[in-house]
């Protein structure tokens, strides 16, 4: 049987904290802390178990401009770690500042991927807003994703590529 050594456990969560530039008792419980704090903990966790991609899921929509401001250092600084960051986000200023790439969904569907800094936000709500005709859809697919820079798989993700489904593994092989 084995001991739980919270003064090392608690050493060590502080050092994280202080990575992440939070300056928080570690003892006290998460839940006394703002939305911001919260949101930080949750990364550094993941980080702190060596995880390579984190889906942030309208992450800002309620910090003030200091905390997105922040959060945008944090992931400015983990993606040179080589951590990959799915954002999901209604704020298209957002995709641009912080984006590599941006994929347009609507209603569920795949429309388009090109590299976030080329979009433009009339791009972006002309594709959003308007039914395309599948040779519009196609005009797009001018940027290709090369699954091997990011070293891991998704071997059961299917994704909807120029009007078909297909798995991962035909859509990275062609």
């Amino acid at each position: 049987r084995g001991t739980i050594n919270w003064k090392e456990i608690n050493k060590r969560a502080t050092e994280l904290m202080e990575r992440f530039h939070l300056n928080i008792d570690v003892t006290r419980p998460l839940s006394n802390y703002s939305t911001a704090v919260q949101q930080m903990v949750s990364i550094a966790r993941a980080v702190d178990i060596q995880a390579k991609v984190l889906i942030l899921d309208e992450p800002t929509s309620s910090l003030s401009d200091n905390e997105i401001e922040n959060l945008f250092n944090i992931i400015r600084n983990l993606q040179k770690e080589n951590i990959t960051f799915i954002y999901i986000s209604h704020r298209m200023e957002e995709i641009q500042e912080i984006g590599d790439t941006a994929s347009v969904l609507r209603d569920g569907q795949y429309i388009a991927t090109r590299p976030a800094k080329e979009l433009t936000m009339e791009e972006i709500i002309y594709i959003v807003e308007n039914d395309i005709e599948e040779d519009e859809v196609l005009a797009w697919e001018d940027y290709t994703l090369d699954a091997s820079e990011f070293g891991f798989e998704m071997p059961n993700l299917m994704a909807w590529h120029r009007g078909c489904p297909r798995t991962s593994q035909e859509v990275f092989d062609n």
